[in-house]
């Protein structure tokens, strides 16, 4: 859960909660899906980065406590509008920027 909430800043997040949030392959893959700007529900999240939609449930409830995705209405998972850097394919979470134009060590 974010640490704390300011009406006129992003919630403040821990770093040894964000560091969780990186430290997979899958995780790594529903950030690069979701920050396309798609609100999407767990099973094409699964069906996109290629895992089971248990196992992306899974790293969505992590994702979700740690305060670096929402859940919408109808169960779709988003990043927040405030992480996103305009123009830049990368998440800004405070303690570090994450840069989503890595590539992928698996894919070809």
């Amino acid at each position: 859960m974010p640490a704390s909430t300011s009406a006129k800043s992003a919630p403040t997040l821990k770093l040894q909660d964000l560091v969780r949030c990186i430290s997979t392959l899958s995780r790594w893959r529903i950030f690069v899906e979701l920050a396309k700007g798609e609100a999407l529900p767990a099973m094409e999240i699964a069906r996109r980065i290629l895992i089971s939609r248990n196992g992306a449930s899974k790293q969505l409830i992590q994702l979700r406590k740690a305060g670096v995705l929402e859940r919408t209405y109808g169960n779709l998972y988003r990043i927040p509008k405030h992480f996103f850097v305009p123009g830049e394919p990368a998440l800004d979470f405070g303690a570090f920027v994450l840069r989503l134009d890595y590539p992928d060590p698996r894919r070809k």
